[in-house]
């Protein structure tokens, strides 16, 4: 047998041809808006590129009433003065880097676990990290979310790229202070500036680290309800990570708050956090918001209401799964976007970025895997129609589609389910992998 296997073609090929072909989606944006009733350029980047033009005239962009993000898109994407997709191809840029983190990520995980394989299982297992990243980067749903002008893969980048700090830390002991305050800067200065949601993983974050002793690779289990308390009192770099991040949030927040004032942090963060959306969306929420509209005490009741489910499962998964983060925040972020108050196709990238890292996670086999895939698709099907007939064509589709988007909520959950009992921890050995994966093929 041959010691390794030939790639084909090498993984720069790869990255160029993914970002080629996210080119030829922005080229046909343009035939597609010109002929369509429904654009494919999303909403929001004319929003961007209004708040980019107040910006290169000195103004603030948030004279733009519905820009409701960080100013630094803004700053960005000011040269769509000049050419008006350049917006796009920055974040299709991002968006083929994302693959490049998940890349890094998979093979600093395979060197750091120290894993005893043989030259062969050493060939499949880099054939499995290119497959993970091969699906990312010629994924057609990510690739138009990108090209259709939406900034999500930016903030996938920053968390990504937070992770790979912390897996990163784990490295090299002389490195492991700086890449945790450095992991700290980017996911407060950098990705909860960009989106206030990242604040949900600084739960595994501080456990993840409470569990792990400099310099080794094997995670701590909490032996009993005094040990969990011992741990975490005593977890001074979970703390110290938590302070920066937020002091890094802070500081962010303020240099922005001097140059724009007021309007800033209620676009950026208030709105968000209290925003109640009563247009149709995959969120279940959103038709007992549309009907208590006139009733601000009901909806903020439903608004509080719904953070209880987000709560629940940000804390399970942290107090189960810390000492795998990439497994632990698929499964926060998803079950974090199933249950918010709004639900957008956009938001389902915050959770897709992580399954690359899920393949050598998951004992599915490939037609299991195929029928899940088929059942979250015809989820968002099945609502997309009486949501097509409500807002382009007036019909009143509402319980309708009120009914598919709790349809599509239950498969989430359904799916969330299917995920945790695939699950293979890559602190098992191998041997142990092999034989779960058996037993799945028994069953």
């Amino acid at each position: 047998m041959s010691a390794a296997v030939r790639e084909p073609w090498p993984m720069k090929t790869l990255f160029l041809m993914a970002f080629l072909g996210r080119l030829f989606l922005i080229f046909y944006a343009r035939i597609h808006d010109y002929f369509f009733e429904v654009h494919f350029t999303d909403i929001d980047y004319k929003v961007f590129t209004e708040a980019a033009f107040l910006v290169r005239q000195g103004h603030s962009p948030y004279e733009q009433p519905t820009y409701r993000y960080t100013p630094v898109i803004a700053w960005l994407l000011v040269p769509n003065a000049f050419y008006a997709d350049f917006g796009k191809v920055l974040f299709c840029v991002v968006d083929v880097f994302v693959g490049y983190i998940h890349l890094r990520i998979l093979e600093t995980e395979q060197s750091t676990k120290r894993l005893s394989l043989t030259q062969n299982e050493c060939s499949k297992r880099r054939s499995v990290i290119r497959s993970a990243v091969l699906w990312w980067l010629f994924n057609p749903f990510t690739a138009i979310i990108s090209a259709r002008g939406s900034n999500d893969a930016m903030i996938c980048a920053l968390i990504l790229f937070t992770l790979f700090l912390l897996v990163k830390c784990h490295d090299k002991l002389e490195q492991y202070f700086l890449l945790l305050s450095l992991a700290a800067i980017v996911h407060g200065a950098g990705a909860t500036h960009f989106r206030i949601f990242p604040l949900i993983y600084l739960p595994s974050i501080f456990l993840s680290i409470a569990r792990t002793k400099i310099g080794c690779q094997q995670t701590t289990r909490f032996d009993g309800f005094k040990s969990f308390v011992w741990m975490c009192a005593t977890n001074f770099r979970g703390f110290s990570f938590i302070s920066l991040s937020l002091a890094s949030f802070a500081l962010s927040v303020a240099a922005f708050f001097a140059l724009y004032g007021q309007p800033f942090v209620h676009a950026a963060f208030v709105y968000h956090l209290s925003r109640a959306d009563i247009q149709h969306n995959f969120s279940p929420y959103f038709l007992p918001l549309y009907l208590s509209v006139d009733s601000p005490l009901i909806t903020k009741l439903i608004g509080l209401v719904a953070f209880v489910p987000q709560i629940v499962c940000i804390s399970a998964f942290a107090l189960r799964y810390s000492d795998d983060l990439p497994f632990c925040w698929f499964l926060t972020t998803f079950a974090f976007v199933s249950f918010n108050k709004v639900c957008t196709s956009q938001y389902f990238v915050w959770y897709l970025c992580f399954l690359p890292l899920l393949f050598t996670r998951l004992t599915f086999r490939w037609q299991h895997a195929a029928k899940l895939l088929v059942l979250w698709l015809l989820g968002q099907a099945f609502w997309l129609l009486p949501a097509y007939l409500l807002e382009f064509r007036g019909m009143p589709t509402f319980t309708w589609t009120w009914l598919a988007s709790l349809t599509f909520l239950g498969i989430n959950i359904f799916l969330i389910f299917q995920f945790v009992q695939h699950y293979a921890s890559p602190s098992f050995s191998r041997r142990s992998t092999i034989e779960r994966r058996e037993m799945r093929k028994i069953q």
